[in-house]
């Protein structure tokens, strides 16, 4: 009987994490499986129970993550793609001060890369409105109501200023991804 329940027991886990590990090509995945359904007989054979196998495991969603994790950052440390490294850094930013400070810096500056290009942009369609703009009172980057109370400084180099900016915007956020997945990969 208690064969049986124990077999059962096993097979339900190992369904469990073969599910968790979905996103894994299948013969990863099937080799995985296989590997660890091996250490869990083993144990049993040397005299552990399942509960007491499985425990040693973990739960199967936390178990197949780790190899999820080791997964999405080996394919962004041989990756150039942008969405792999962002992908990879994101998953580890709420376990690693590393992830943290990329996503933060990626969003601050990105958002700023991203509003340089609205200005841009929007200059091409409202050019009296748009501009770096000074007064007697204020400073401003971007769209002001009233034009004839400040002075705008760039004129037409507000096109390549706004380009420049979204240019280093994407090479600072590329190149803390980089950073981050560099660190947070396991090393060979």
């Amino acid at each position: 009987m208690t064969i049986q329940y124990d077999e059962d027991l096993v097979a339900g886990w190992l369904r469990r994490f073969k599910w968790a590990l979905k996103r894994m090509p299948s013969p990863e995945r099937e080799d995985i499986v296989a590997e660890t359904r091996a250490h869990l007989h083993e144990r049993m054979a040397g005299g552990l129970t399942a509960v007491q196998a499985l425990a040693n495991f973990g739960a199967p969603e936390a178990y197949a993550g780790k190899f999820l994790d080791e997964m999405y950052l080996s394919a962004a440390a041989g990756s150039q793609s942008w969405s792999d490294n962002l992908r990879a850094v994101a998953r580890f930013a709420t376990r690693s001060g590393v992830a943290f400070v990329a996503i933060f810096v990626v969003l601050m500056v990105g958002s700023l890369g991203l509003g340089f290009l609205i200005a841009g942009v929007w200059k091409i369609f409202d050019p009296a409105h748009v501009g770096m703009w000074v007064g007697p009172r204020d400073f401003a980057l971007g769209v002001v109501d009233h034009p004839e109370a400040s002075r705008e400084l760039l004129g037409n180099w507000m096109y390549p200023l706004c380009a420049a900016a979204v240019a280093l915007a994407w090479f600072i956020c590329r190149g803390v991804l980089l950073w981050a997945v560099r660190i947070l990969a396991p090393k060979a």
